[in-house]
């Protein structure tokens, strides 16, 4: 397989979080390790990430003096993640979980989290659930710590986030209510003065998922673990009877050249999933499913789960998405991104309405949960696109698609017809092709229920979730009547941040036959792997959290410690 300078104890296939977190726990535990990345950049789905990570019970929330347990978690995951996922699986990310913090914090200089305070578990109403939250983000990093390494981190996405704004997940919560609240104001003036510091101060700030990134790729590097960019997963190399294979290593690609690295005790798939893979989509998904309506980067094409699928590996959830309701937003460059819509369907001056035009569900709900809800009403109404309704006080009050309060739109915004407006109701409808009449009688009923200030018909308002995002100073944060012309909508799809299906794993991370047999040598994480929050999303950070724990409990169990 080739000589001993391409041998290691442990190959992981994948630079994200997931892969990256591995390749730290095992140099930690003092195993030589590599990490192949295909694209010429390393990062992943993180490095465009918002960077959250959902771990219970871990010590950065107690410092911040959250009085978190176990315990509590586990009630508030069976609640969501139910019976779908075996309960050693769920007990092993729990345990595990806080022990990574822990570790990374103690024994690297980089990896370092602060407390997502009031960002509120997606559930919070639930036994175990927080409406404080416990998700943690990474702390700012100075950007040239990471020297050369920051050229050849994966670029951001250019509709993602604010361009040229130093902003991390609780600045973006507070700024959000800029016109409205003391907090938003003070928001406005942090980012300004990190901005401005970075801009003529040489102090450049990463926040998110760019600041998560860059820490674990300084850890690597202290710890001198490569990363082959511009080196794809082509086959893995295995040993043994067909059906009972051990995987012993991989095949890949160097400088052009054809490479095989022998793993001596295991290979980790930490690779993300398969958004950008029509052809899969085609075969797994429900429909319409189309590969440009992801946010997940280039490269993610499934490689590592056909390969799996190639052993005998069994699947699960391939029909889901990490559901994240869009809009297509046009870019500088001509071209179309989904642009997520977060604080926007919390806002009290904004309703989403099917084809019919009318209104279907709680536009403030967890996203994966309005995805589901566009898919569900898809079956008997078109609601794919649906349209997201609001008038002019929004526009001056609130952030709306990446503009500031009062921030009149771009202009081919409004002459390329990607935002519609109109200074009527009945024009609008017109524009977005509902019937008129029908669109009229839901602004009339939302704007009765804003008035007496509960939503009667879905909720909105209801749990501390919608209303992180709402406006504080209003009765209900959520609701506020719809009338101030002119009026806007924008086209709302059924995006993602990735696929949501994978291989099927174990409590150790091993990739499962469909017989339920772990293969040995192989283990998978990230959404490479079928995900230990099932069909569910527990809190800001339950994709990114997850991938981290189980790829440090791979590269523990194949490094031999098998007591986390």
């Amino acid at each position: 397989m080739g000589d001993s300078s391409h041998e290691r104890d442990l190959v992981v296939v994948g630079s994200g979080a997931g892969g990256m977190t591995a390749a730290i726990a095992a140099a930690l535990a003092g195993q030589s390790v590599i990490v192949l990345e295909k694209m010429p950049f390393y990062g992943g789905a993180t490095a465009i990430s918002g960077g959250g990570v959902w771990i219970p019970a871990n010590a950065v929330l107690a410092r911040a003096g959250v009085v978190d347990s176990l315990a509590k978690a586990r009630t508030y995951m069976d609640l969501t993640v139910g019976d779908h996922v075996a309960p050693e699986r769920k007990q092993r990310y729990l345990e595990a979980g806080p022990r990574l913090v822990d570790e990374f914090e103690q024994r690297t200089k980089w990896v370092r989290w602060t407390y997502m305070r009031g960002y509120p578990d997606y559930y919070p109403e639930l036994p175990g659930g927080f409406g404080e939250g416990r998700s943690i983000e990474p702390e700012l990093l100075e950007a040239e710590a990471l020297g050369p390494d920051l050229a050849l981190m994966a670029p951001p996405i250019a509709a993602m986030g604010y361009k040229g704004l130093v902003i991390t997940a609780s600045d973006f919560h507070d700024l959000n209510m800029v016109m409205r609240t003391w907090p938003g104001k003070r928001a406005a003036v942090r980012v300004l003065m990190r901005t401005l510091k970075g801009k003529f101060g040489g102090s450049t700030k990463l926040t998110a998922g760019r600041a998560l990134t860059g820490r674990l790729r300084l850890a690597l590097r202290d710890l001198d673990v490569p990363i082959w960019l511009s080196s794809p997963l082509l086959g893995l190399e295995t040993e043994g009877a067909e059906g009972a294979e051990k995987v012993v290593g991989v095949r890949t690609e160097r400088d052009g050249t054809p490479t095989a690295v022998r793993a001596r005790k295991g290979v980790i798939l930490a690779a993300g999933g398969f958004s950008r893979s029509q052809e899969m989509r085609d075969r797994f998904h429900r429909k319409p499913s189309r590969a440009e309506w992801t946010m997940a980067p280039e490269g993610q094409s499934g490689d590592a789960i056909e390969l799996g699928l190639g052993l005998g590996a069994g699947l699960d959830l391939m029909d889901k998405v990490w559901g994240q309701p869009s809009t297509m937003l046009p870019t500088e460059d001509g071209d179309l991104r989904p642009q997520h819509l977060l604080a926007e369907r919390s806002s009290p001056s904004t309703l989403v309405v099917d084809g019919s035009g009318q209104r279907y569900q709680n536009e403030a709900l967890p996203y994966p949960d309005f995805v589901e809800g566009m898919y569900e009403r898809h079956g008997g109404t078109e609601a794919i696109p649906s349209w997201m309704v609001f008038d002019q006080r929004a526009k001056n009050r609130y952030l709306v698609l990446r503009t500031l309060p009062r921030q009149p739109f771009p202009k081919h915004w409004i002459e390329g017809g990607y935002v519609k407006r109109a200074p009527t109701i009945d024009g609008l409808a017109l524009q977005i092709g509902v019937p008129p009449e029908k669109l009229m009688a839901t602004l009339r009923r939302y704007n009765q229920l804003a008035a007496a200030g509960h939503d009667d018909d879905f909720g909105k308002g209801d749990s501390a979730y919608d209303r992180y995002y709402g406006d504080p100073t209003l009765p209900n944060p959520c609701l506020h009547p719809i009338d101030q012309a002119p009026f806007y909508a924008i086209a709302v799809y059924p995006t993602e941040t990735s696929t949501k299906g994978g291989l099927m794993v174990d409590e150790w991370a091993r990739v499962l036959r469909e017989d339920g047999s772990p293969i040995e040598g192989l283990h998978a994480t990230g959404n490479t792997a079928a995900p230990v929050m099932g069909n569910t999303y527990t809190g800001p950070g339950a994709t990114i959290g997850p991938a981290m724990v189980y790829g440090y409990v791979a590269a523990k169990y194949l490094a031999g410690a098998r007591e986390i």
